[in-house]
């Protein structure tokens, strides 16, 4: 939806563009690709353009509705703390090395950036994971995930497509990632998703970390010995296979001789008759 409304857009974009420029010059024709939109073209964008404003709508309105549980958290904090200072007026509820203490561990961990780089959405909002990439490793040739290690949400990958990290690496799976435990049992079910895509027969056989990758063995000359030793067979030279291929034709060339057609008598070869008395 998204992508045929963006091409009715431009295409109805590029129209008025077009027949603004005729009104300034009237001697100038319109180009021949850019062409009005139809009448079920124009009802279709109008349709589409409802339903993105929809979706917007929406997205508003979870994201507003997030927003404001958030700051109703916040408001009960501060009122329990406000409580429990009223009670103490001359002392304070906060032990500061245990405060000092906590804050030192999360300015270490960095537990406070720990969110996604699209939606910025934290682990405590949204599932996070990384993305990962089939690509082939510079010295050998053979293909190995590669991770870019990006947080990356759940609803940037499913809902928005993001298939590239801040480096503009490529993202062809996503695999949650395991921050807490609160946050590792909200993963489970798209973890098990992403281990069932990942083990696809497709996949396994184009990063087995044994033999002969699928596609590098017809290419790859280091990719043919490894499947010939993983096979138990012998490797041999060009002199050693030319060696074998003319003791082989030699073979071929001698007449070999059935012992039904040589005479018992004479020991010359005869024709036996198919024939019955």
């Amino acid at each position: 939806i998204s992508d045929e409304h963006k091409r009715l857009n431009e295409k109805n974009e590029a129209h008025d563009k077009a027949l603004k420029q005729q009104e300034q010059d009237s001697s100038k024709p319109l180009p021949k690709d850019v062409k009005q939109l139809s009448e079920q073209e124009q009802k279709l964008l109008t349709v589409l353009k409802k339903k993105v404003e929809q979706w917007g709508e929406e997205y508003y309105n979870r994201v507003t509705k997030k927003i404001e549980n958030h700051q109703k958290q916040v408001d009960s904090f501060n009122a329990r703390v406000k409580a429990e200072r009223d009670k103490y007026p001359y002392k304070s509820i906060i032990d500061l090395a245990k405060f000092r203490e906590l804050t030192q561990r999360i300015r270490e961990k960095q537990y406070d950036r720990r969110s996604c780089f699209v939606t910025r959405l934290s682990f405590r909002e949204d599932v996070l994971g990384v993305g990962l990439e089939i690509r082939p490793e510079e010295d050998t040739g053979r293909n190995v995930f590669h991770c870019s290690f990006d947080l990356l949400s759940k609803e940037a990958f499913y809902d928005f497509g993001i298939r590239a990290g801040v480096w503009k690496e490529a993202v062809q799976f996503w695999m949650p990632a395991a921050i807490d435990a609160e946050h590792f049992r909200r993963a489970l079910p798209y973890l098990a998703e992403c281990f069932q895509q990942l083990g696809d027969g497709r996949i396994e056989r184009l990063t087995r970390s044994f033999g002969t990758q699928t596609g590098s063995g017809k290419s790859n000359l280091k990719a043919q010995l490894r499947e010939v030793e993983r096979k138990g067979e012998k490797v041999m030279s060009l002199e050693d296979f030319r060696k074998a291929e003319k003791e082989r034709k030699k073979r071929l060339a001698v007449p070999s001789v059935s012992p039904s057609t040589v005479s018992p008598r004479s020991g010359s070869p005869r024709t036996v008759s198919s024939r019955s008395d």
